[in-house]
């Protein structure tokens, strides 16, 4: 499910959508589109390469009266994320163990998100307006502040009453009609258009490298605000150990990664990796671990076969040392 700025301590909330294979997208109009074969969030309707945008199926909700718009990338059941047509992501499901408050808790007319009426107990603020300002040598900044925010209630990450199915499915827009997609004052900053008879929302999307593969991402929610202004994403105060969980589940990139991949060839050269990310990153690929470090199990097999080698090699040497006398 989706791994952006603010890498290491702080946590967002990352979804992969695809590889990159600028050779071979298809055109249509002028526009060059990513073939179908290389998306990963499977409910993604298209991903205009030349307006870097991906086009997501919309649903509508209420809170308070008002309607709110949301998109669903994943499900920690399997036959609800067929029905949906998302993500099969499990491990969503230990978002709620030992937090039940990490996931929002919506009530729906039925027994799957997406296909009854269903009623937020919190949303985001989308009135602010983004603000990044760069300081006297650019970092830190001066000045930070989100363009969405939402309230103590709201998370990405909801469930319905009564049943214990995680979602991952983020706000985009609350009120309107007209919906504004230049200043974002009642729309996530990442939505460049949307339309609530055809129930579509065109998102920006970022393309980058993971694992030195070319990757697209999108980021919708983070728990610190500077991340959240950098990523363009929904700053969400009330749920950091909940996007810090996030991490740990798969097809999404936390803070250094929430969003899924794959690349195949590209006749694109890459730039050269540099510096101490770059040589932590190596180091993982060369240990096979996680993106953000060795599991203690994989540490302790490590260990293990030091141990074992230093003796085989002691023993080695042992039998040199008899063989000589």
């Amino acid at each position: 499910m989706t791994h952006g700025a603010g890498l290491g301590a702080l946590a967002a909330t990352f979804s992969f959508l695809g590889i990159l294979v600028v050779p071979a997208a298809a055109q249509t109009s002028g526009d060059r589109f990513l073939p179908r074969g290389n998306f990963v969030i499977t409910s993604t309707l298209r991903i205009d390469m030349t307006k870097d945008t991906a086009t997501l199926p919309l649903h509508k909700g209420t809170f308070n009266g008002m309607g709110v718009y949301y998109v669903i990338t994943d499900a920690s059941d399997q036959q609800a994320a067929r029905t949906l047509g998302v993500n099969f992501a499990p491990r969503l499901a230990v978002i709620t163990k030992g937090c039940p408050g990490c996931a929002e808790t919506v009530s729906s007319t039925s027994p799957t998100l997406g296909k009854g009426e269903v009623t937020f107990t919190g949303v985001p603020d989308f009135q602010g307006s983004r603000i990044l300002a760069p300081g006297p040598k650019g970092f830190p900044h001066a000045k930070v502040q989100p363009g969405g925010a939402g309230d103590l209630h709201y998370s990405p990450f909801v469930k319905i009453a009564g049943s214990p199915i995680v979602y991952n499915a983020s706000v985009v827009a609350v009120g309107g009609p007209p919906y504004d997609v230049t200043k974002h004052t009642n729309t996530a900053d990442r939505v460049l258009a949307i339309d609530t008879k055809k129930m579509t929302v065109d998102l920006l999307v970022v393309q980058a490298y993971a694992y030195g593969k070319r990757i697209l991402y999108l980021s919708s929610e983070a728990s610190e605000p500077l991340t959240a202004s950098l990523e363009r994403a929904t700053f969400t105060p009330g749920r950091p150990r909940a996007l810090r969980r996030r991490r740990s589940v798969p097809g999404q990139v936390g803070s250094c990664g929430n969003l899924h991949v794959r690349e195949r060839k590209s006749s694109q050269p890459k730039p050269p990796r540099a510096g101490a990310r770059a040589r932590h990153l190596e180091r993982c690929r060369r240990y096979r671990c996680e993106l953000f470090g060795s599991s203690r199990r994989q540490r302790a097999q490590r260990r293990r076969r030091r141990a074992q080698r230093s003796r085989q090699l002691a023993g080695s040497s042992q039998r040199r040392d008899g063989a000589s006398l």
